[in-house]
């Protein structure tokens, strides 16, 4: 159906010129370090258990670098 999706490019960084082009071409740029970073966020302040293996894995090392 259209309009139920959107053209998302998840990268680690871009250059300069790379957001306006994306904007023209009407795709959204994702850092994945800005994601990862949520994640880690999020499985720190709850008390949320994953069983996907990997966000499993995400989750974990973001418990053990938890400050304080």
């Amino acid at each position: 159906m259209p309009g139920n999706y959107a053209k998302i490019i998840v990268s680690w960084g871009w250059r300069n010129d790379v957001p306006a082009a994306a904007r023209r071409a009407g795709v959204e740029l994702w850092d994945i370090r800005d994601i990862l970073e949520e994640i880690a966020e999020r499985s720190r302040e709850g008390r949320t258990y994953f069983t996907d293996d990997t966000m499993r894995a995400l989750q974990l090392m973001a418990k053990g670098t938890k400050q304080g």
